[in-house]
């Protein structure tokens, strides 16, 4: 428990700084974050005798990053995707080793969380970052702190015991209901009816929290079909930034 808190003061400081300190900063931290979570992925697909195109992946979240720190319109962002989507398809074509499976296993990843993670860069260099990044924070992370106390103290009913055993439909429901709290901070940081009324933060955050508790079921599920615990060893007490990111990516 000493690690996981020590962790996770480290990772706010760090996510904080950059965070505040400008768009190029936090371009530049979902990025590393979202390579970190490709090698993640690379790595577990070869635990299932699979491969992935990491080095495309990897080459989309760099050109997404000079994009967004940018602000290119739209289309060039679209454009983007669609030519790393593309390229897949070349590799497969001219490397047999990626035939079949491993174009199939890079457009899963292509798609989450690579493309979440180029979605976010562009929302957090926009002049109002900070609405969609505290709805979406704030919810998932009541989100998650009363679902598991909800789990503990009420849960009967399993949710996903093949994908997560631990999780209950009680301790889901109490999450949800506890993201209200998140929605309801999220409108007093803002301190701006123009920008988020009270009314849009709390239905956001309930419909945000929803979206997070899939996305770590999705990212479950990956661990599940590899028999791992956690994504990686990154961060001690917490592991990989996949198991940090998960219910994040969805949510916002």
């Amino acid at each position: 428990m000493k690690t996981r808190v020590i962790s996770a003061i480290v990772m706010l400081a760090i996510v904080g700084v950059c965070v505040f300190l400008s768009p190029i900063s936090r371009a530049l931290l979902v990025c590393v974050a979202g390579l970190l979570s490709v090698l993640e992925m690379g790595s577990l697909f070869r635990r299932l005798k699979a491969r992935i195109m990491e080095i495309p992946l990897m080459v989309y979240l760099v050109l997404q990053c000079l994009l967004a720190i940018l602000k290119a319109p739209r289309w060039l962002m679209i454009t983007l995707y669609g030519a790393v989507f593309f390229s897949i398809f070349v590799v497969a074509v001219f490397d047999e080793r990626y035939r079949v499976n491993g174009a199939r296993h890079t457009l899963s990843v292509l798609n989450y969380p690579v493309l979440l993670y180029g979605l976010l860069m562009a929302i957090l260099t926009q002049e109002n970052w900070m609405v969609v990044a505290a709805v979406g924070a704030f919810s998932t992370w009541f989100c998650d702190a009363f679902a598991m106390f909800g789990g503990k103290w009420f849960g009967k009913h399993p949710l996903c015991p093949t994908i997560s055993p631990k999780k209950t439909v009680e301790g889901t429901v109490t999450g949800a209901v506890a993201s209200l709290l998140g929605g309801l901070l999220a409108w007093y940081v803002i301190g701006n009816e123009s920008l988020l009324t009270l009314w849009a933060a709390l239905v956001v955050a309930v419909i945000a929290s929803s979206m997070g508790q899939i996305g770590d079921l999705a990212a479950s599920l990956y661990k599940r079909e590899a028999k791992l615990k956690d994504y990686s060893h990154l961060i001690p007490g917490h592991g990989g930034m996949m198991d940090r990111a998960d219910s994040l990516l969805f949510a916002i």
